[in-house]
């Protein structure tokens, strides 16, 4: 006999939040999306409001902030090319 949802009678499901590796990887993803949004909010705000950054100022700021993004992305993608998704 089951109880709902395919479980054995008499049985709790385990669960992700008893995974202490699932747990472990949840928080820190998390603290590092957080730290990532503020930084991106943050570093723009400081640069206008405490160093009366120019528009210049500002784009060259946006553009050295992507520049990892846009770097990362070309290799990454070019290793996909070459490497697929057999591996190398």
């Amino acid at each position: 006999m089951t109880a709902g949802r395919g479980q054995p009678a008499g049985r709790t499901p385990a669960g992700l939040w008893r995974n202490t590796g699932f747990v472990a990887l949840w928080g820190g993803r998390t603290v590092s999306t957080l730290g990532s949004q503020v930084t991106q909010i943050a570093l723009p705000l400081t640069a206008v409001l405490v160093l009366a950054a120019t528009p210049l100022q500002m784009g060259i700021l946006r553009a050295v902030a992507a520049t990892p993004d846009f770097a990362l992305g070309f290799v990454a993608g070019a290793w996909w090319t070459a490497c697929g998704a057999g591996g190398c």
